[in-house]
């Protein structure tokens, strides 16, 4: 065949032209080059999706500066520790320390927290990050109490066995020095339920000493012991049987001396005067607890007065004895099911508790409810978990519909699968850039969101390109491949350079914010629709020329076009009488456009109206939107309220020992250095 002369075509005309000229060899070679750089960022890349965001919310601000100091200082603490000439020190002071300390630095107590399997015995690298654990200090002041209270213990033996600090009948069978072990019972990974009595009320006729309450909780922990026992999912006594769980349940019993009734007659035990006495006993015991507790170091006081030995401030909530409430409307019982082990040992038994947690018995919520978890929230954490699953599947729906769209639009197996394949690669080459030539290491989860805006340009490239296709060749149905080339192919790069340039600034532009998950979200998603972009040309133009000559050359393959006869009378023809302008027979639009043009009169008929509409919404939404009210608190929750795990999380926090643990927050002081952080912001 002939050569056209080119004299006179632009550049881009006569690239067009040469694209289409060795369409198979332009597709081949994008291809190749698209499938090496994705295998190269994704594999050299270390390509993962980061969830943890310690440490980077305020990067580049005076607090990360400050942040940096006490690093510097943490890192070098044993250095300086045993520096006898001040030569640490005066390094530190005339040498610039590069980078933050890396999120993989953290130590594996954060990736396990995070997942629900969080273990007080993992031992941190180096020791550095233990001031990001809010608990930390609390469990290693009480690590120092267990030992001062064995020595109490011991001293206790030598006096009156009225007053034991432990029941001899519940002490022959089971091991009953974990209630002693203050720190094992409230910073392990434990079961624990969180009651509310009267759930349903906003005022309370009820309190938790009250015998029927008690009645319900008694038998609810008996019904859940007997599933943990079955699920083999609990620290068990010589019989066979759970260890009770630490609760107002097991103090009354230790009042009574009675750990051996059933729940029946144990209420039966429990007269009006007995209620009355051991109410009284348990606010001795938390007026003493109050009265020593040490805020500074978070460590309970001596508690010689409170003749319940096992009591803690677990027991009670926030409000009993203030302002002289002795009524209690939160309790909580904790159940010994923490492991020591390995990962695997424990991950298993938090999966065995997880998989029996529904069975555990909550009451019917008319007189108490009991809500459960774990004391790492592992419950929440694994559910979370399984509705991120589920919501990847919706996710992954959406982008079915995103590809079924262009299958129905193009009407062509072929150049959807050219559309997918531009989606997927964006995808992996975005990630090449990001990592080795922005220099960014640090991939949060929220790039991912990045992924749906991709498929939903990709395909608007898709369909602009087809489109533009399309109409030159229903403009000129006798041209050659090479000509339509010429004319669609620059005439779509143009059209589709604009939407993406603008798209794309707007992304890059939000590269000023110092918050670095943001800021690495934008980067990502201006570098996938830069590649959307880049892979329509070098994939779609070569496979739209393609798709031109099998048409062209008579091919009915349903895989190259889906009804191929009847694509030129149904498609989105733009300015068709152009053709043929003196001709009388009506334009046969497609269905799509049909309705599209229906839309626009009906718009055009009631637009005084629908602008009207339009700034009435708008101020009607800024006026509701500044009457949001701010968060509460900086915890993310993720369960709609009044769900059991979001009530327990809720719930837990009204009982007496989070507020006492969990009261104020440590500050270090850093003398000297100066505040810089100098390392990458995206590493």
């Amino acid at each position: 065949m002939e050569e056209k002369n080119t004299d006179g075509i632009s550049i881009l005309g006569r690239t067009s032209r040469a694209t289409a000229r060795n369409a198979w060899k332009c597709l081949g070679a994008a291809l190749v080059v698209a499938t090496i750089l994705s295998v190269v960022g994704v594999q050299l890349g270390g390509f993962s999706i980061e969830v943890d965001n310690k440490g980077w919310r305020s990067r580049g601000t005076l607090i990360a500066d400050r942040e940096m100091q006490a690093e510097v200082v943490n890192i070098n603490r044993q250095a300086l520790f045993d520096d006898k000439d001040g030569s640490v020190w005066e390094k530190l002071l005339t040498t610039t320390t590069e980078g933050y300390v890396d999120l993989e630095e953290r130590g594996e107590f954060y990736t396990r927290k995070l997942m629900g399997f969080a273990d007080t015995q993992v031992e941190r690298k180096n020791g550095i990050m233990d001031r990001f654990n809010p608990l930390q200090n609390v469990k290693d002041n009480f690590r120092k109490l267990m030992s001062k209270r064995t020595h109490q213990a011991s001293a206790l033996e030598g006096r009156d066995s009225s007053n034991k600090f432990r029941s001899l009948a519940l002490e022959d069978t089971c091991d009953v020095a974990w209630y002693d072990n203050y720190g094992s019972v409230l910073f392990e990974n434990n079961v624990f339920a969180v009651w509310k009595v009267q759930p349903n009320l906003e005022s309370a006729t009820l309190s938790a000493f009250d015998k029927e309450v008690m009645s319900e909780i008694c038998n609810a922990e008996v019904n859940t012991l007997k599933v943990m026992e079955d699920a083999k999912v609990c620290k068990t006594c010589n019989d066979g049987k759970c260890l009770p769980p630490l609760s107002l349940v097991l103090l009354l019993r230790q009042h009574l001396d009675d750990h051996d009734s059933s729940c029946e007659d144990l209420m039966n035990s429990y007269t009006s005067d007995i209620q009355e006495q051991f109410t009284s006993e348990l606010v001795t015991c938390t007026n003493e607890y109050i009265e020593n507790f040490d805020s500074s170091s978070l460590t309970p006081g001596d508690a010689s007065n409170c003749n319940l030995g096992w009591f803690q401030m677990s027991v009670v909530d926030y409000f009993f004895e203030t302002e002289g409430n002795d009524e209690l409307r939160y309790t909580s019982s904790f159940f010994y099911t923490s492991v020591t082990g390995d990962t695997e040992v424990k991950e298993k038994r938090n999966t065995d508790l997880y998989n029996v947690y529904l069975d555990f018995d909550g009451t019917d919520g008319s007189v108490v409810e009991g809500v459960y978890d774990t004391v790492f929230e592992t419950f929440n954490t694994i559910y979370v978990d399984e509705l991120v699953i589920s919501d990847m599947g919706l996710a992954l729906a959406s982008l079915g519909i995103t590809f079924s769209a262009m299958l129905i639009h193009t009407r062509s197996p072929w150049l959807t699968l050219m559309g997918i394949l531009q989606v997927i690669f964006a995808i992996p080459l975005a990630y090449f850039v990001y990592v080795f030539i922005a220099g960014l290491t640090f991939f949060p989860f929220l790039n991912f969101i990045g992924v749906f805006v991709s498929a939903a340009l990709g395909a608007d490239d898709l369909f602009v390109a087809v489109d533009k296709f399309k109409n030159a060749r229903i403009h000129n149905r006798s041209g050659s491949t090479e000509d339509i080339a010429q004319i669609a192919l620059p005439d779509a790069a143009g059209a589709m350079l604009l939407t993406t340039s603008t798209t794309m600034v707007a992304f890059f532009a939000t590269c000023i914010c110092p918050v670095p998950p943001i800021l690495c979200f934008a980067v990502y998603c201006g570098l996938m629709i830069v590649f959307n972009y880049v892979m329509n040309i070098f994939l779609v133009f070569p496979a739209l020329c393609i798709y031109d000559r099998w048409l062209q050359g008579g091919s009915n393959n349903c895989l190259v076009a889906i009804c191929a006869k009847n694509n030129v009378v149904e498609d989105d023809i733009e300015d068709i009488e152009m053709e043929d302008p003196n001709s009388e027979k009506p334009m046969h639009l497609s269905f799509i456009h049909r309705i599209l043009t229906g839309y626009y009169h009906l718009v055009h008929k009631f637009r005084w109206a629908v602008l009207a509409a339009s700034i009435a919404a708008t101020v009607a939404c800024a006026v509701y939107a500044v009457q949001l009210p701010l968060p509460e608190s900086t915890e993310v929750r993720l369960l709609p309220e009044g769900h059991p795990l979001e009530n327990h999380f809720s719930w837990s926090s009204l009982i007496r020992s989070s507020s006492l643990f969990s009261a104020g927050s440590s500050v270090q002081i850093v003398f000297g250095l100066i505040a810089g952080d100098t390392g990458k912001f995206g590493s």
